[in-house]
This record gives C-alpha cells, sequence and structure tokens, in this order.
C-alpha cells in the first residue's frame, strides 16, 4: 500500500475465494512507499518493495496461518533508489528487482530454507532505463524486463539466466513501432510466445521463436 507504507493481508478461503481477517504490517521507515509483492515459490517468505524507502524488505510465513513475522530488509539508496518490482525464479533460488530512479536491474541469491537473500549483484547500462516490470520465463531460463525511455526507445530486454548461479547476462532487445510505454510482459504455458502490453499505442504485442531460443519472430 503506496500510502499508507502497509503491507495488507488476508485469509483466503479456497472453496469460494472469501477474504478474511485483514491483517496489516505497517512501517513508515522501511515500507515508505511499499509498491509490489511477491511469494517465494516454496511459499515460506514473502518479498516486498518499497520504492520511497530503496528497500527489499521480506519476512517469514507461517504456512498454517499465513501470519508474516522476523522481518528483515536490505537497504541500498544506490542502486535500490526507486526500487518497483521485484519477481522470484521458478526454482526459488533467485529474486530479481527493477528501479526507476537508479536505472538498474538487481538481484540475489535466495537461501531456499531460510529466505535469506545474499550475494547482491547489478546490472546497468545505457538500455536498462526504467525496467518498471520483471518476469522469468517458463522454466527459468531467461529473466525479461519491460523499459520506458522518454524520447523514444521503449523495448523488451531479456537476459539469459545460469541456472546453477542465477547470473544474469547476454542483454538482448525487443523493438516494435507500437512498443510505446511499455507496461508488462507474459508468457504462454509453454514458453513459446512472449506478449508485452504497450499503454501508448493501446496495443498487445507478441513474439514467437522461429530457430530456437532466443531468435524471435514477431507477430
Amino acid at each position: 500500500a503506496i500510502r499508507s507504507n502497509a503491507v495488507v493481508y488476508w485469509d483466503r478461503d479456497l472453496v469460494t475465494g472469501t477474504l478474511s481477517n485483514q491483517r496489516v504490517i505497517s512501517d513508515p521507515a522501511s515500507l515508505t512507499g511499499a509498491r509490489c509483492v511477491t511469494v517465494s515459490p516454496d511459499g515460506a517468505p514473502v518479498y516486498a518493495v518499497a520504492r520511497n524507502a530503496a528497500t527489499v524488505v521480506y519476512w517469514d510465513r507461517n504456512p498454517e496461518t499465513g501470519t508474516l513475522t522476523n522481518q528483515r530488509l536490505i537497504v541500498d539508496s544506490t542502486n535500490l533508489n526507486g526500487v518497483i518490482w521485484i519477481t522470484t525464479s521458478p526454482d526459488g533460488a533467485n529474486l530479481y528487482a527493477g528501479t526507476l530512479a537508479a536505472d538498474t536491474v538487481v538481484y540475489w541469491d535466495r537461501n531456499q530454507a531460510t529466505g535469506v537473500l545474499t550475494n547482491q549483484r547489478v546490472l546497468s547500462g545505457p538500455e536498462i532505463i526504467n525496467p518498471l516490470f520483471l518476469t522469468t520465463a517458463p522454466g527459468g531460463a531467461h529473466v525479461f524486463a519491460v523499459t520506458q525511455q522518454s524520447g523514444g526507445g521503449d523495448a523488451v530486454l531479456f537476459w539469459e539466466r545460469d541456472p546453477e548461479t542465477g547470473t544474469l547476462s547476454n542483454q538482448q532487445r525487443l523493438e516494435d513501432s507500437l512498443l510505446q510505454t511499455p507496461g508488462s510482459v507474459t508468457f504462454s504455458p509453454d514458453g513459446r510466445h512472449v506478449y508485452a502490453s504497450a499503454r501508448g499505442s493501446d496495443s498487445i504485442i507478441w513474439w514467437t521463436f522461429a530457430y530456437g531460443w532466443p531468435t524471435w519472430v514477431e507477430e
């Protein structure tokens, strides 16, 4: 919750979907401008980013009650300035974040027993401008981000991800004349197609594998 500097959560009825038992974690220091929350693939830790605090905040999650406890945080006013999005790799081994002010993609190794984040690494460069949405491809072999650049140059960037270390390399770029002010990117379940939304042109743009990853044919 951006304005209340909080993370809010509920119990959910698995049959009806009804939400109940609202709980709030409010922290004006560490959750200032809280923007994005994600749950690790194993359902244990929960992670959040706070844009104005330049933090990644995370908690242990009780699997029976959903209660969040044992708050921990990473603060980096340089590399996490304006952090807006986080996502985990499908195997739970890494956490990836995108920032608006620092123009970085930041990522960590994740201890799958404790959820603790270590070994911070930072990607930056002339093409990594406002990476405001990140996601991993099915299977976790690639990480994608959408970037918005004033004066044009909006794009979908993607990297190869090392399955052993989580390291990102071999940055590549997808562009299109209709890819104006992109907001998000997602995949078909089989991973053969990638779709991007473009608010500036009221469009959905997608690409298809042609000769094997990562060669693309636009459709």
